[in-house]
């Protein structure tokens, strides 16, 4: 054979050959195929132990996939190449792997490089003095993409001849097309409620949820499961203004978050010691959120009937607007969508009813779906694809300058709705004012005060009485020289003082303050806070004097049920001898009235005698303290 000849066939031999390895293939049992495994120790000589199909995590965290090649053949294969990318097509890949060599009915792991470009972030500022001194900034996180919710997975033959279009091997146990996805903590974790009680003598009872991890099926592979990595954060969501009638004050005991590991037996989250007020006419609602993820689980109970064990709402879907009742106008003010249960499909639309008429305005396009979920990957320090989920409710800033009074908010998703008011307030507290406000008080003595005031649009929400300086706002009392008041009631023209209907009702509160205990004029002052925080202040001034030394006594003689006028009443300390001189002697008025005043504090003995009245006379141990306020005493007199 000619050289010419010989180098013909040779040539033709490759050709052939590659074009038998490159050539669009049928699906075959026998040609080597790439696989995901949330393990990083897939055996070499079997088929895989854990592999996935899709790439679910959890949400709010990160899981790892290790990448893989399978070669069931009965023959070695050189130079391939594993391809992760958004198309069908492998042009936009995320990142690749090569495998040198993967023997007969052998498995190699790959370790994946990212090979998307991804814009860098911005530069970090230079550091301040202040910087310098504090602990060093973590490394530059890895670079990563963020994904649409599908990925494609594939692996090709290198020896591919140069100009021509490589196909994938096509496997049946590889499908091409991995969907990624955040996973629902309903698909790892199961929940259900009990209410308990009563818990004390006042009837006072507790509901428990009890959160644990799903139970695996007998056929899953070892360690498939969604629920994997670090430990999942519950916490209980129980409110007065999801449950009315609930006694916010009671929300203080109990365990309302818990940690909840893998391979543990579950959680109890608890509320204890709570009190109800009037039944409401809708259900009792609370919610309870995992990994993040809020109102994972939703109930809805009857708190008046103890012992039923509910599970959670998941047939019909929850929708709720998150909004501050109260607000001030000129701020961002920020509205949350919220959903639950069998979540509705679609984009939210949120309306704000800005003004009474016309049409409302939207506030929302383009969100995509009712929660705001993100996904994003990047390849790890072991070349292995590490997949991160970002899932939290859609928080809308509306801005509500000029905005003044109630406006309601109406938001759909699909077929369900919700509508939810705020009311904007501008202005403080009115009507301030003392009531009976004294010229005088004692120094170093505690002091009643009472003052009115009212907010008709959000309500006074705290009342501080003070002397002298104010106390700051946001830091507790100082004690002795501020006090909160209590709400009251205020007069009424009729006979009898009505209590406020709400807290935007006048209303009249007091509280008992100490006084300085200093001698003069002092300022004392009462500061209303409303709902949105404004606050409004009246002063007044009294003088503080010094606490009598001296007591009095108040009395009157009696002979039945009738005072006996013009009777002697002798007083004498009670520890003076029988021939020392009285400490004083009063007549009795028109009603039997007497007085002795500026007595100094002690034990006194008063007698009283009729002698028109075959002798009758009366005599009583009275005792004196310092004050104003006079001892009162009733002598009876007997024969």
């Amino acid at each position: 054979m000619t050289r010419t000849r010989f180098a013909t066939a040779v040539l033709l031999a490759v050709g052939l050959s590659h074009f038998a390895r490159t050539d669009a293939r049928d699906p075959a049992d026998g040609d080597p195929w790439p696989f995901l495994s949330v393990r990083a120790d897939e055996p070499e000589d079997r088929d895989p132990l854990a592999p996935v199909g899709n790439l679910i995590v959890r949400p709010n965290q990160s899981g790892a996939f290790f990448a893989y090649v399978r070669n069931p053949s009965d023959q070695d294969w050189t130079n391939l190449r594993l391809v992760l990318s958004t198309d069908a097509d492998a042009a936009d890949v995320i990142a690749e792997g090569t495998v040198a060599r993967v023997k007969k009915g052998a498995t190699v792991g790959v370790k994946l490089t990212f090979k998307k470009v991804v814009p860098p972030p911005p530069p970090a500022p230079p550091p301040s003095d202040k910087d310098k001194s504090a602990a060093p900034a973590p490394p530059p996180t890895p670079p990563s993409l963020k994904l649409a919710g599908r990925v494609y997975l594939q692996l090709f033959d290198n020896a591919a001849p140069p100009g021509s279009r490589p196909e994938p091997f096509r496997n049946p146990r590889a499908p091409a097309a991995r969907l990624v996805r955040v996973a629902h903590p309903r698909e790892y974790l199961t929940a259900h409620a009990e209410v308990r009680g009563p818990t004390n003598a006042k009837g006072g009872f507790s509901l428990d949820v009890t959160v644990a991890p799903v139970a695996p099926s007998s056929d899953a592979p070892v360690g498939v499961s969604v629920f994997r990595g670090p430990p999942a954060k519950v916490k209980l969501d129980l409110r007065s203004e999801l449950t009315p009638g609930l006694d916010p004050e009671a929300l203080k005991k109990g365990t309302f978050e818990a940690v909840l590991a893998a391979d543990g037996r579950g959680s109890v989250l608890r509320a204890e010691e709570l009190r109800l007020g009037n039944p409401a006419s809708k259900p009792d609602t609370f919610f309870v959120s995992a990994d993040g993820f809020e109102r994972a689980f939703w109930f809805e109970v009857d708190f008046r009937t103890v012992g039923n064990v509910v599970a959670p709402v998941a047939d019909r879907g929850y929708l709720g607007i998150g909004v501050q009742r109260f607000a001030i106008p000129g701020k961002a003010l920020p509205v949350r969508v919220e959903v639950a249960g069998r979540e509705s499909v679609g984009e939210p639309l949120l309306l704000f009813h800005r003004t009474p008429v016309g049409d409302p305005e939207k506030l929302t396009a383009g969100l995509g779906g009712p929660r705001d979920s993100r996904l994003s990957v990047r390849v790890g320090d072991g070349g292995e694809l590490v997949v991160a989920s970002e899932v939290k409710d859609w928080v809308i800033p509306v801005e509500t300058t000029g905005v003044f009074g109630t406006r309601p908010f109406t938001l759909g998703v699909g077929a369900a709705s919700a509508e939810a008011k705020v009311t904007l307030d501008a202005t403080g507290p009115t009507g301030l004012r003392f009531r009976r406000l004294p010229a005088t008080a004692l120094r170093g003595k505690a002091l009643a005060l009472t003052a009115e005031g009212v907010d008709e649009e959000s309500g006074v929400t705290k009342v501080v009485f003070y002397a002298g300086e104010p106390p700051p706002d946001g830091k507790p009392l100082p004690p002795g020289k501020a006090a909160l008041g209590k709400r009251g009631s205020v007069p009424s023209a009729g006979p009898v003082a009505l209590p406020p209907t709400d807290d935007t009702s006048p209303a009249a509160y007091s509280a008992s303050l100490l006084m300085p205990d200093t001698k003069g004029p002092i300022v004392v002052g009462v500061r209303f806070t409303n709902r949105v925080g404004i606050t409004e202040e009246v002063v007044g001034e009294l003088t503080l004097v010094d606490p009598p030394s001296t007591g009095s006594i108040k009395g009157r003689v009696v002979q039945g049920e009738r005072g006996q006028p013009g009777l002697e009443v002798v007083l004498r300390e009670a520890d003076a001898k029988p021939d020392v001189k009285s400490a004083g002697t009063a007549t009795t008025n028109d009603k039997g009235e007497f007085t002795f005043a500026e007595l100094k504090p002690g034990l006194y003995i008063l007698d009283a005698a009729k002698p028109a009245d075959y002798g009758a006379k009366a005599s009583q141990k009275v005792p004196v303290v310092a004050g104003d306020k006079p001892t009162q005493v009733t002598l009876p007199l007997k024969r």
